[in-house]
């Protein structure tokens, strides 16, 4: 019988099946290009691409916290989760090693990436509602859910919190670090957009608050623009929102007003049905300029030109909602992958744009197995 007990005990979790499409930017591929990952429970899958040789393995941090939010740095070096639980007990926040979890599964015959787990972090209550790395991979940046709603900037050397503050005055639903500077990134959330800098000596992270006039949106999704320029924001009543996130640099207590701040400049005036759940801003190799790429409730996918009218060219349905979309990391493949919360997951051509479904399974609860 104690021998019965401890075969159970030390059971392991061997192979998974599934995909969770409700995590908003749940499907990602990693920077090399040859896996792609995603959510499943409270696990995170990563799955080699044809025509690569067949692999799947997953990072389990063996607690019961399921996964909401997931992020990989520029460089490939980490992977970041953030988890949710009740409101009464702290969500954590996992960083894990990629390179070195690609290296034991292909190494080893084991699917799980075991001991690559880098740091556990405990700061939130409930829930851990957006991850973002800076472009160096210095620091890690995370966000509290709706009853938590704090934002607090991770140094990865050490796994400690460097400096924090409350994301806002409504609910924050997106962070993202610029990609060329690594004291600087924007968030938006419930009627709010907000251009943030850090000062890792003082420490301490300065919000600006951008203009809006008289434009009140619920916020939901957020990229930018490759030369940090503009930010693109995707909000759930359908609109594409662009702003300019110049600022000030931090200044003195009793200085003058800031000269520069955030605006917002233009948006799209064709509504995407059932708002904008995801979007990628993406470079025409022809022209240099920035397209952005859209996600939609209702499944739309499109692309939006420079002066964010739709491509009607580059248009496709998929089946539920479009929660995610990742670009491949190579310029000359031109493609993408997009998951959908009907736990879809499609591959598109950006020159054909034509939709192929990789994988598919239940979106809900299962009952039974045989």
């Amino acid at each position: 019988m104690s021998a019965s007990t401890d075969e159970c005990n030390e059971l392991g979790l061997n192979s998974v099946i599934g995909f969770n499409g409700t995590v908003s930017n749940g499907l990602q591929y990693t920077p090399c290009g040859n896996f792609i990952f995603y959510p499943l429970g409270s696990i995170i899958v990563l799955r080699s691409i044809p025509p690569s040789t067949p692999k799947i393995f997953f990072l389990d941090g063996q607690n019961d916290q399921k996964v909401s939010c997931i992020a990989v740095s520029k460089s490939g070096k980490y992977l970041a989760s953030g988890h949710e639980t009740s409101d009464a007990v702290k969500a954590e926040a996992i960083v894990w090693d990629l390179r070195r979890a690609i290296k034991n599964c292909d190494d080893g015959s084991s699917p799980s990436a075991g001991g690559c787990l880098v740091h556990r972090l405990h700061q939130h209550v409930g829930q851990v509602r957006s991850v973002d790395f800076s472009c160096d991979t210095a620091y890690l940046t995370t966000i509290g859910g709706q009853d938590d709603n704090d934002l607090v900037v991770w140094d990865l050397s050490t796994g400690v919190g460097i400096c924090g503050s409350r994301a806002g005055n409504d609910a924050v639903q997106s962070v993202k670090w610029l990609r060329r500077r690594n004291d600087r990134f924007v968030t938006c959330g419930n009627y709010h957009f907000r251009v943030w800098q850090v000062c890792t000596e003082t420490p301490k992270v300065h919000p600006v608050d951008a203009n809006m006039g008289s434009m009140r949106r619920v916020m939901s999704c957020v990229d930018l623009a490759h030369d940090d320029k503009f930010a693109y924001v995707g909000t759930k009543t359908g609109e594409v929102l662009r702003f300019r996130i110049d600022r000030d640099d931090i200044k003195p207590f009793n200085s003058s007003p800031d000269e520069k701040r955030p605006s917002l400049e233009t948006y799209n005036k064709e509504r995407f049905s059932k708002g904008v759940r995801s979007l990628k801003c993406i470079v025409n190799p022809s022209t240099g300029n920035t397209n952005v790429l859209v996600g939609a409730g209702d499944g739309t996918v499109q692309i939006l030109n420079p002066n964010l009218k739709p491509i009607q060219t580059h248009k496709a349905k998929l089946d539920g909602a479009v929660t995610s979309l990742s670009l491949h990391p190579s310029n000359k493949a031109m493609a993408f992958s997009a998951g959908t919360d009907l736990s879809q997951r499609y591959f598109i051509d950006i020159s054909t744009f034509t939709p192929q479904l990789r994988g598919t399974c239940h979106f809900g609860e299962i009952y039974d197995v045989t």
